[in-house]
């Protein structure tokens, strides 16, 4: 976790009432350990806390001894959630989700849902408070922006291509395709254009599912892992900026718009 968001918002850059902090998903055979350099560029950029964390079965994260998996992944992101909405008490408008690959798997998941298992109400929580709506204040569906970083329609989609999904739909795993409709925060995606890992086309076709898409950004000439880190920075700070200046409920500049 680099930056650890204060209880309330409290902190540098971006404003005290509004500070922004962006969970970030890691993508496959990667670990928190070895996205350090990225996580802390990343905060620096976009002027936020980041909460990095690990999937279940991953690296030194196992849990019962489990194995890497979809629902592993999930069960982390929310428990990452959790803690930001009650341990810290960030209400949802002010986080944004990042996630990177495999990554973007569990973080549409999350933006697709309007709860969070497990959710308790905080101890000293405003809930007499007229104007406060716990359920608003802790649904990933009020979360600020979405940024996916050469994104999967599915696992089997990124693969094997649409025809294998179908066949196979109840083995797919991480199905983005089925819920991207459902995500009604900001969507900002980022892909090379000659990714032979996670093919561009899941990229455009995510894009075009989005209800609120930000302008995409296709990085000609580059594959799954040389992404330019500079050119992606650049695009994450740009996004959480107009995010920033847009305030929690808008007007933000969108695809078409800029």
């Amino acid at each position: 976790k680099r930056s650890s968001p204060s209880p309330g918002g409290g902190g540098g850059g971006g404003g005290g009432e509004d500070r922004l902090t962006i969970i970030y998903s890691h993508g496959n055979a990667e670990d928190i350990g070895l996205n350090l350099p990225f996580v802390d560029a990343l905060s620096h950029v976009a002027d936020c806390d980041v909460l990095s964390y690990e999937y279940v079965g991953y690296s030194l994260s196992r849990l019962d001894g489990d194995d890497p998996s979809e629902s592993g992944c999930v069960r982390s992101i929310d428990a990452a959630w959790r803690y930001l909405v009650v341990d810290r008490k960030i209400p949802a408008h002010r986080i944004v989700l990042f996630g990177r690959s495999i990554g973007t798997g569990p973080t549409v998941d999350l933006a697709s849902r309007s709860e969070v298992e497990g959710l308790r109400r905080p101890d000293g929580d405003d809930s007499d408070d007229s104007d406060y709506d716990y359920a608003d204040a802790v649904s990933p569906l009020n979360a600020r922006g979405v940024l996916l970083q050469s994104p999967i329609e599915s696992g089997a989609r990124a693969v094997f291509g649409n025809a294998i999904s179908v066949v196979g739909y109840p083995l797919d795993i991480f199905r983005n395709y089925t819920k991207m409709h459902r995500v009604s925060s900001p969507v900002a995606i980022v892909h090379g254009t000659d990714d032979e890992v996670v093919p561009w086309g899941n990229g455009r076709a995510l894009h075009s599912k989005c209800r609120r898409p930000y302008a995409p950004l296709w990085i000609e000439g580059r594959g799954h892992n040389d992404m330019p880190e500079g050119d992606v920075l650049e695009y994450a700070g740009n996004f959480v900026e107009m995010l920033r200046e847009g305030g929690p409920d808008g007007p933000y500049k969108l695809d078409g718009d800029i």
